[in-house]
């Protein structure tokens, strides 16, 4: 990307590959000058002693040659080129998965799509009713497949974090790692 944020050169898409480009390095340090944002960062690193030099490749690291460029930016893949064939979905019961699972249901088709609960000790019955009903609604395959042992073993192994608090809501959103 240049100064401007446009794009100046594209590698092949999920494919290993090497870009050369250049960019007007002068433009680039004079868009950054009015950007506050850097100004704000580069106080910050100063007050914490954090320096930051330039690096310079040496010569072994420099390109000797550049690839042709294939006629400009390679194509853009559609967005039904990207779709895999099938999704494994966590339904929570909520709105961001049970919508999650209609777009999946739309582009993919009711039979590749499995719909997985995993319940701890935070689940409500409502939740778990809520997530097989939008299964059943929409054609999926519904599996329940508890996290209770899972949640158990983060809990103790950060039990001396937490020695001394009151449960809260940090405990009910270590089910979501």
């Amino acid at each position: 990307m240049d100064q401007s944020g446009s794009i100046v050169a594209r590698g092949r898409a999920f494919e290993e590959d090497l870009v050369v480009a250049d960019i007007d390095a002068d433009a680039v340090a004079r868009a950054r000058l009015h950007d506050t944002r850097r100004r704000r960062a580069r106080r910050l690193l100063e007050r914490r002693g954090v320096t930051v030099d330039r690096v310079v490749l040496s010569a072994r690291y420099r390109a000797t040659h550049r690839r042709p460029a294939h006629g400009g930016l390679p194509a853009v893949p559609s967005p039904l080129d990207e779709v895999y064939r099938a999704l494994v979905l966590g339904l929570s019961g909520g709105i961001d998965s049970s919508l999650s699972a209609v777009l999946a249901v739309d582009a993919l088709g009711a039979e590749n799509v499995v719909g997985v609960f995993m319940p701890s000790p935070y689940s409500s019955d409502e939740s778990r009713e809520d997530a097989q009903a939008l299964a059943q609604n929409l054609g999926v395959r519904f599996l329940t497949l508890p996290i209770t042992p899972i949640f158990q073993a983060y809990t103790s192994a950060l039990a001396p974090v937490f020695k001394g608090r009151q449960p809260d809501v940090t405990e009910e959103n270590l089910q979501a790692r």
